[in-house]
Parts: C-alpha cells; sequence; structure tokens
C-alpha cells in the first residue's frame, strides 16, 4: 500500500516537474524573441501603456472634476429651495391674470410651513459701487437678511453680518465679497467706512469669506444688504420677489416642497389641474443631475479611449 502511494505521489512530481521545463523553456524563447525583436518589442509595450494609462487618466480626471464641482455646490447648501414666480416669457399678455410674489406669501411660507426651518428673500440687481476715487461696475447685489448667511454658508471673516435690526429699519448697511474688495483697491480697514452703492450712501459692517468661482462666475463679486433697503432702491420688484427656504434638514427637502407648493396655490387661489404660477429650484436636485451627466461622460469618455485600446490590442496579436 505503502509503495503504491510512493509510486503516485514520484509520478506527480515528475509531471509536474516535465511542465515547469516545458513553462521555463517557454518563457527562455519569449525572452529570446523579444530581444531578438527589440523595436516591434518596443513599440508594442509602449502601445500598451499608453492605451492603460489613457484610460486611467480620463476616468481619474472626470472623476476628480465630478467630485470637485459636487463638492463646491454642497458647500452652498443642500437643503434649500429656491422659489420664484413664474413669468410668462414676453411679460404679462393683456387679459392674463398677473403672476406675482410678495412678501405676504413668503410670511405665510414662514408661518404656516412645519418643514421649512428659516427663509430669506432673494433681491438681485447689477449695480455701480464706489469707494474713495475707485469704481467698479456690473456688480451682483443681493437684497437678503439675516438668514441668508446659514442657508447659503455665506459667512463673514471680518467685521458681521447684517441683523434683524438692521432688515427691520431698513439701514443702510452693507457686507462686501472679497473681489468686490479687491476691484475698489482696498483692504479690510474699510469695514466702518462708507461706500456708495448706486446713489445711496452704505456704511461696510464686514467682509464675507471668500467663495471662489463656479462656472465662470465669482461668487466673491458681490455686496450683500438688508431686502428692506433694496426694497426701498427698487419697488418695482415687491410682487416679484424671489425667496430661499430652507428644510429643517435633509430627509424632510420633500415635504418642504409640498408644503411650499399647497400654501402658495391655496393663496394665488389656482385651482385643481391649473398649472403653478411658480417655480421651485432644489440645490440636491442641480446635484443629482450633475452627478447623472458626470456618470454618462465617464462612460462615454471610456469607451472611447477603450476603443482605441481594443484597436491596438488587435494590432498586438
Amino acid at each position: 500500500m505503502i509503495r503504491k502511494i510512493l509510486e503516485i505521489a514520484r509520478r506527480i512530481l515528475i509531471s509536474l516537474w516535465c511542465r515547469l521545463a516545458r513553462n521555463g523553456q517557454n518563457v527562455v524563447t519569449a525572452f529570446v524573441q523579444i530581444w531578438a525583436h527589440k523595436g516591434r518589442s518596443l513599440l508594442t509595450t509602449l502601445g500598451i501603456i499608453i492605451a492603460v494609462a489613457s484610460i486611467i487618466t480620463v476616468v481619474a480626471f472626470v472623476e476628480g472634476f465630478g467630485k470637485y464641482v459636487t463638492g463646491m455646490l454642497q458647500g452652498y447648501g443642500t437643503q434649500f429651495i429656491i422659489v420664484h414666480p413664474d413669468i410668462p416669457f414676453g411679460g404679462q399678455r393683456p387679459g392674463q391674470r398677473p403672476v406675482t410674489m410678495d412678501i405676504a406669501d413668503l410670511e405665510a411660507v414662514r408661518t404656516e410651513c412645519a418643514a421649512v426651518r428659516r427663509l430669506s428673500p432673494l433681491l438681485f440687481q447689477s449695480v455701480t459701487v464706489a469707494y474713495g476715487g475707485e469704481t467698479a461696475a456690473d456688480i451682483a447685489i443681493r437684497g437678503v437678511n439675516e438668514y441668508y448667511q446659514a442657508i447659503r454658508n455665506y459667512y463673514v471673516d471680518v467685521g458681521r453680518f447684517f441683523g434683524p435690526m438692521d432688515v427691520e429699519d431698513g439701514a443702510y448697511v452693507c457686507v462686501l465679497g472679497r473681489t468686490l474688495l479687491k476691484m475698489l483697491e482696498c483692504d479690510e480697514s474699510i469695514v466702518g467706512d462708507w461706500v456708495y452703492i448706486g446713489d445711496r450712501r452704505f456704511r461696510v459692517v464686514g467682509l464675507l469669506r471668500s467663495k471662489g468661482s463656479m462656472f465662470d462666475e465669482d461668487q466673491d463679486q458681490t455686496v450683500m444688504i438688508p431686502y428692506t433697503t433694496a426694497l426701498t432702491m427698487y419697488p418695482e420688484n415687491r410682487e416679484r420677489m424671489v425667496f430661499l427656504a430652507e428644510a429643517a434638514d435633509e430627509a424632510r427637502i420633500d415635504q418642504a416642497e409640498g408644503q411650499i407648493v399647497r400654501i402658495l396655490r391655496q393663496r394665488h387661489a389656482l385651482p385643481p389641474g391649473q398649472p403653478d404660477d411658480f417655480n421651485l429650484e432644489r440645490q440636491d436636485q442641480m446635484i443629482n443631475e450633475f452627478n447623472q451627466v458626470r456618470n454618462i461622460a465617464t462612460g462615454v469618455l471610456a469607451g472611447i479611449v477603450s476603443i482605441s485600446l481594443l484597436v491596438g490590442g488587435i494590432g498586438v496579436m
């Protein structure tokens, strides 16, 4: 019995040795052929390296850029909703019911939406800002309240943001973005001094923390003032207001959206079946849509590079 086991083991070892010998001979033969055709071997290896590196580079670039943009969007807040009146293209037609959104609508949303933590009006205008002998044109002015900094993560790092008393009184105070500060050729000592926004004089109470650029839009080229002051300067916006509503948390943003739609439809007396006369834009939906586009772009670019790799592989074979 023992002899049979030893004989079987001997045969297995001999078989393995023969296979190793043949494989070793094949490896030696391969190296000989590579050495005999150095140029062809170098070009083949180079083609494989370039193709594989191209795939890795393309996928890494798209993924890295996507994560950068997603992180930037998340830095602006992910649980707020932008609500604005749906003004027909070309303006109101004769006999058409006017589309409005006023401060009473905002107050109704604030008091009756349990899923909304806080909200802020948002008035946009393009203005000229002057300080000393310097003037900056086409500056985005934002009329907001004290909650805007928390909703959009727009905090100050020098001075202060305007408070509820400034908003209630319609005070002529402002906070400046860092790019605007450079355009006016001044430094942080401007806090406490006066600037001219249009033909009105405002006291600078703070400087905003730098936010950077997004899609070629400089987020720091801005000035913020109380929305009550902005309504005094631009009264035509009183019935076409835009506002930001922040959900209590990310899990309740759908609930907040539903409550806003219900309250505004009731206030605007819209019957069932009639379209909304306002639009809602959610930041989290923008992030999801961007991620979908990023995934599609990654797949398409990787597929194109993979085709070139396949063609090169056929050539190698």
